[in-house]
């Protein structure tokens, strides 16, 4: 494990899981998270973002240089389908895309408390069959 994976761990667990422990609002939750995964994951150069819809769900494309070889990238942010947002994994995903040799999409699913389950998850299956259906190649 690199020096850079260690101390992300050590902070998470000594900053973000404590803190979060501690919030009560689900606004105030967010933010944290999402500072907290902007920090961790910078963005890579070259990085082309572009908004789209899959299946009435707002989502972006993100490749950093030669992408769609191998199929597509469907990532759905952690956060327990409460926390988290787009803006804050670009980076993870970018680098996960161009590792993987694919075209990264990352969706903006609805999330819990404002939308009670399963809206992420029937966001999220929405993605999911409109990629199969546009036929961009295997999607992991």
């Amino acid at each position: 494990m690199s020096l850079r994976a260690r101390l992300l761990r050590l902070h998470a667990r000594l900053v973000e899981k404590p803190t979060l422990a501690l919030v009560t609002s689900h606004w105030l939750a967010r933010r944290i998270f999402v500072v907290n995964a902007r920090l961790a994951y910078s963005l890579p150069r070259g990085l082309t973002v572009e908004r789209t819809d899959l299946g009435g769900v707002p989502a972006w494309s993100c490749c950093a240089g030669e992408h769609d070889r191998h199929g597509t990238l469907l990532y759905l942010h952690g956060g327990a389908f409460v926390l988290g947002d787009v803006a804050g994994y670009r980076g993870l995903v970018a680098r996960l895309a161009r590792r993987a040799g694919q075209r990264g999409i990352y969706l903006d699913y609805r999330l819990a408390p404002e939308h009670p389950f399963p809206a992420a998850l029937d966001d999220a299956e929405a993605a999911y069959r409109a990629l199969l259906a546009a036929d961009h190649g295997p999607v992991t």
